[in-house]
């Protein structure tokens, strides 16, 4: 019996999340800017949004170049529920861009 509330309980939680990230999208199509400071290499931080923790990402060259105290730019979808979803397209893109030029 308590096997079987455990399993619930996990597939409850892991059909949750995407069903949050699906209706962030339904209910705020259009991803808003909003300019992040950064207080360590690849940590942003804004006063009425959640942090934003890149540290363990794939691309450390790429963060290095945003200075701390500098500013930088994520698109956030909601919040919805509490809940916010950042747009990593334009940081992917970027990132591409930077590392194209490095090689």
């Amino acid at each position: 019996m308590a096997e079987r509330l455990g399993v619930t309980a996990l597939v409850t939680v892991a059909a949750t999340y995407p069903g949050l990230q699906r209706y962030s999208l339904l209910a705020s199509p259009q991803a808003i800017a909003v300019p992040y400071q950064s207080t360590a290499t690849a940590l942003f931080e804004h006063p009425a949004h959640p942090v934003i923790d890149q540290r363990s990402s794939k691309i450390p060259e790429y963060w290095e170049t945003v200075p701390a105290g500098g500013e930088y730019v994520f698109y956030l979808q909601g919040p919805v529920m509490g809940f916010s979803m950042v747009d990593m397209g334009p940081v992917y893109e970027k990132s591409r861009q930077f590392y194209q030029g490095t090689e």
